[in-house]
């Protein structure tokens, strides 16, 4: 290779020895000589680079596969550090949506109570209560949840904004449940006793006396059958009305003697109607006069409980809209998968 340490060789080597030349006249060396070791001082050169070259080369070669190992490995940690960054990203917008959403039903319910038509007074108490109701025999939840919101309106535009509104109301509800439900047991005690009365008619009926205890533990076994057929067959009942008013009694004997007979226990049902009438009348009583002493738009401050309830409500939502969302993601996440 011919480079610049070679040209800076070969422009020294005629100086050199022009310089020997000038110097002494008897050592004048030839012009041909000149040229010939100027070549030589070259081919030397050459050689002296290619023997360097290999020895140079392998360090140099070396550090080159060193440093696109380095590369390499900060290409590497610089895409973890991607995908770690976007991760992150990702969860702080998940968050932000989140608290977003949060505010959101914040601020729907704030609005709610600041309008006076949608403010919510109910207390906690109340709204547990009515969550599990003391219901009567039959009754259903939603019936007496129905009652309560026909008694909380019975008085428009009033509506109940105190604690002791809503527990007036309440009771007024329980109460009227407790007399539907007694109004019901009266017919269920009447239906109960027709099969009493039918083994009563047919022993009036026949007028038979037994002549021994015998005979009259065959005969009431015999009555009991009868009486059994009587629900069970029609044409057995068609038949035992028919004895009944060839025997002086009237077509609905059977009703009036099952009413006779329940006299007792309607007694006290009658009692305990008396009693939840009492107590109906006494709360409506306590909620009309609550409601005359206040305007019926007149806005009321919440109560420790009813704030209770508005917080708990507003849990409730947040609750429900988180669950939505984790079922959303879970079934976007199960048609990624199937994908």
């Amino acid at each position: 290779m011919f480079d610049e340490k070679s040209a800076l060789c070969v422009a020294d080597a005629p100086t050199e020895l022009a310089g020997v030349a000038d110097q002494d006249p008897s050592k004048h060396v030839p012009e041909a000589n000149l040229f010939a070791n100027a070549e030589q001082a070259l081919a030397n050169a050459s050689d002296a680079e290619v023997t360097v070259a290999p020895d140079a080369e392998g360090p140099l070669l070396k550090d080159a596969g060193e440093k696109q190992d380095e590369d390499g490995e900060e290409a590497e940690v610089g895409a973890e550090q991607g995908e770690e960054e976007e991760e992150e990203e990702e969860e702080e917008e998940e968050e932000a949506q989140e608290e977003e959403k949060e505010e959101s039903i914040e601020d729907i319910y704030a609005a709610l109570q600041e309008d006076e038509e949608t403010r919510n007074y109910m207390p906690d108490f109340i709204k547990r209560m009515l969550d599990n109701p003391p219901l009567p025999a039959g009754m259903t939840i939603d019936f007496f949840r129905a009652i309560h919101t026909s008694v909380a309106e019975s008085m428009l535009p009033h509506r109940p904004k105190s604690d002791l509104e809503f527990l007036a109301v309440f009771n007024a509800t329980k109460a009227i449940a407790r007399l539907m439900w007694l109004d019901e047991l009266t017919n269920r005690v009447v239906h109960n006793n027709r099969r009493e009365a039918v083994e009563a008619l047919h022993h009036k009926l026949h007028a038979v006396v037994p002549s021994s205890k015998k005979e009259k533990d065959e005969y009431d076994r015999f009555v009991k059958e009868v009486a059994m057929d009587y629900f069970a067959s029609p044409d057995h009942r068609q038949k035992f009305s028919s004895s009944l008013e060839r025997g002086g009694f009237g077509a609905d004997a059977v009703d009036t003697e099952a009413f006779q007979r329940s006299l007792p226990g309607l007694g006290k049902i009658e009692t305990m109607r008396k009693a939840a009438i009492r107590e109906r009348d006494q709360a409506l009583k306590e909620l009309e006069r609550a409601y005359s002493s206040r305007d019926p738009e007149q806005r009321m401050p919440l109560s420790l409980a009813a704030m209770r309830n508005f917080f708990n409500e507003m849990r409730e939502e947040k609750e429900l809209e988180r669950q939505e969302r984790m079922l959303e993601e879970s079934k976007k996440a199960a048609q990624d998968d199937d994908t």
